[in-house]
């Protein structure tokens, strides 16, 4: 058991939640995205710009940020679905 405290990671929110600081997880997110990440990659997203919450299961380590930009190049801003 580890006893003795480490200095903050500026990258780890509450409890296992990341956050997307520096777009260093999700490149291809907005910095303000965050994500909780279990076993065998299991990934709750959420995207407070675009109001959504993504959820994927075993999904690969590596694949994690081209599947977020296909996700989010899917979207159609409301504005633009206007027009």
């Amino acid at each position: 058991m580890a006893l003795t405290p480490t200095p903050a990671n500026r990258g780890y929110g509450f409890m296992n939640w990341f956050l997307n600081t520096g777009q260093r997880m999700l490149p291809s997110a907005p910095e303000n995205a965050f994500c909780h990440l279990g076993n065998g990659t299991n990934m709750v997203c959420g995207f407070p710009d675009q109001d959504l919450v993504v959820v994927a299961r075993w999904i690969k380590n590596g694949a994690m940020d081209q599947f977020v930009e296909q996700v989010l190049g899917s979207i159609v801003s409301r504005a633009a679905g206007q027009q």
